[in-house]
């Protein structure tokens, strides 16, 4: 069953952010910008929707199972995503790549090596958000490649 892209993309809001609309904006906008012109339901399930929890479980199944008094609050997400795939909902959070939990410590742990790294930089947001999001600089880091 084909799933319409809004819907991804609010799966995904939810999973990251529950249903804060203003995140949402931002997230939906990070997943559009990485798929690169690609397939942007494939970049919300590997960068999101494919974590192996229950609560990615239950938001890859939304809104099937949602309480009656939450989908006024979902339909809000639905709505979002929409607008950013038509391109009337502003990106909150310009320029920004990626996003992170500012309290899990595997999120931490890798903003933290990046931006130590010089790899990513600190992306101001014109709203207050939950999540942490960055971007990446244009210095390059060079990997070393084997021994």
């Amino acid at each position: 069953m084909l799933i319409p892209l809004a819907i991804v993309l609010a799966q995904a809001c939810y999973l990251e952010s529950d249903y804060r609309v203003d995140e949402c904006a931002a997230i939906a906008h990070v997943l559009v910008r990485r798929a690169h012109g690609g397939d942007v339901a494939k970049m919300a399930h590997a960068y999101s929707l494919d974590k192996h929890t229950p609560r990615a479980r239950r938001a890859r199944h939304l809104p099937r199972g949602l309480p009656a008094r939450e989908l006024p609050r979902w339909l809000e997400l639905v709505a979002t995503a929409q607008g950013v795939l038509d391109g009337t909902v502003a990106n909150p959070c310009p320029r920004a790549m990626h996003w992170g939990s500012r309290t899990l410590p595997t999120d931490v742990a890798r903003a933290e090596r990046a931006l130590g790294q010089g790899r990513w930089r600190v992306v101001r947001c014109t709203r207050g958000m939950a999540n942490a999001f960055y971007a990446l600089t244009s210095k390059r880091v060079l990997r070393r490649r084997g021994p």
